[in-house]
């Protein structure tokens, strides 16, 4: 009997190891199959990440809405610390000739899509992939607005600068339009150079600002957009060729007329470097009608080169508005005409008045309907022809899904920004002009 009992207790002892053995393979396989098992402090860690994560988000976005809703605090935060900000990054991308802006935004693309690859193939989990997206998010918007974004939140041309606001009304415009078409008319300069110019994106320029301009038709404002159309395919030379000015000569009489203005403009000076950049991926803004753009992340001026010689002073100077801190697309306008209009340079002072008579007609239509034909009529036929060209100049590289694409995206973005009027915006540089009249026109 107990030889048997010690035999059948082995046995049964024998049995228990064996089916150890079977079973804690299979609890191993189903834990690894579920999900993977991490350390504690690998989890604490994670946990701690995650808060720390949504508490310097939240903090972040919370003071980008305060700035939008102060603009008293955006106007300090503009003279004070913009700047700094302006000179550090003006100065780094100051080093490289091409744009950092345009591989910034294919490095952010490239960015995200790294972020959803690996929350797929990882398997990370739905939680850790939105904290991955909003720490994404996080660092391009407040790069964004602490970089120059708070511009669009500061004080208005009018407080700003101490302007009073000047009603439209009939009789006063009368006066304003014919001794603006006056200075145009003085202003005239026959050079080979006719282009589309204005701003926008971060700001775009728009080269699409005028006409139907055929027999005794008026002008018609295309979409200000930031779009200028043209085709890279035009003849250079004649009245409206490309590459005939100097243009290294017209950004060092820009910033001239800048620094003699800024006090009066209300304008940080030197506000860093301006060194205008080619656009990397020209053809496409080209078709999209952009004449120039403004790169906020690392504070570059962008030109079209496509534009025609003419309004290249003035995509130029509205650019360089938005580098100083002008948010506004009208702004930026007003900015480029002031600027241009009390410059020595007769290409730089003509492209003032030509490239903002578009929008002055469009208002004299709107407003004088019974006086336009003859207002119109009081334009030289030579100023009329260099805006019929730059509209064709324009249209004929013009691709109109991408266009349209372009103006609904640009359109958003600036309705985004608190500018309510959207790509609008650009044409409310008359009523500013006329409300300036008095105090900077003696600089024109």
């Amino acid at each position: 009997m107990g030889m048997k009992s010690v035999g059948i207790a082995r046995g049964m002892k024998g049995i228990g190891r064996v089916r150890k053995r079977r079973f804690r393979p299979r609890i191993s396989q189903r834990v690894n199959k579920t999900r993977p098992v991490h350390p504690r402090g690998y989890t604490l860690l994670e946990r701690k990440k995650r808060r720390r994560t949504l508490i310097v988000s939240i903090a972040l976005f919370a003071l980008i809405i305060l700035f939008s809703y102060v603009p008293l605090l955006s106007e300090w935060y503009m003279r004070v610390v913009y700047p700094g900000v302006a000179t550090l990054l003006s100065s780094f991308s100051g080093l490289f000739s091409f744009s950092l802006y345009d591989l910034f935004l294919i490095g952010a693309v490239l960015w995200l899509l790294v972020i959803i690859v690996l929350a797929i193939v990882r398997r990370s989990g739905f939680v850790r992939f939105l904290f991955s997206l909003l720490r994404f998010v996080t660092v391009l918007v407040a790069w964004f607005y602490f970089s120059w974004g708070i511009a669009y939140f500061r004080q208005d041309f009018y407080t700003r600068c101490e302007v009073e606001e000047v009603a439209y009304d009939s009789e006063g415009f009368h006066d304003f339009v014919t001794w603006f078409i006056e200075h145009a008319n003085q202003s005239y300069l026959d050079f080979a150079g006719t282009g589309g110019a204005e701003t926008g994106k971060i700001g775009v320029t728009n080269g699409n600002s005028v006409i139907d301009l055929a027999g005794t038709g008026g002008a018609e404002t295309g979409k200000h957009s930031g779009k200028g159309w043209g085709s890279g395919m035009k003849e250079q030379g004649g009245i409206g060729g490309r590459g005939g000015i100097d243009k290294k000569a017209i950004q060092a009489e820009l910033e001239s007329v800048y620094q003699k203005l800024h006090e009066q403009l209300r304008l940080a000076f030197p506000n860093g470097k301006r060194r205008a950049k080619p656009m990397m991926f020209e053809p496409f803004h080209t078709k999209t009608g952009v004449s120039g753009y403004f790169g906020p992340f690392f504070n570059e001026v962008h030109v079209n080169h496509y534009s025609l010689d003419f309004t290249y002073p003035f995509t130029l100077a509205h650019e360089m508005a938005h580098q100083f801190g002008i948010g506004l697309e009208s702004e930026a306008n007003l900015y480029a005409f002031i600027v241009c209009a009390a410059s020595d340079d007769k290409q730089v002072r003509y492209s003032a008045y030509v490239s903002t008579l578009g929008y002055v007609l469009n208002d004299a239509r709107r407003i004088l309907p019974d006086e336009y034909k003859e207002i119109y009529q009081s334009v030289r036929p030579e100023i009329l022809n260099h805006l019929k060209q730059n509209r064709e100049h324009w249209l004929a590289a013009r691709s109109a899904p991408l266009s349209n694409a372009q103006d609904k995206v640009y359109d958003a973005y600036l309705k985004t920004n608190k500018v309510s009027t959207g790509q609008v915006n650009y044409s409310e540089v008359v009523g500013l002009l006329v409300s300036s009249y008095n105090n900077f026109s003696r600089f024109w």
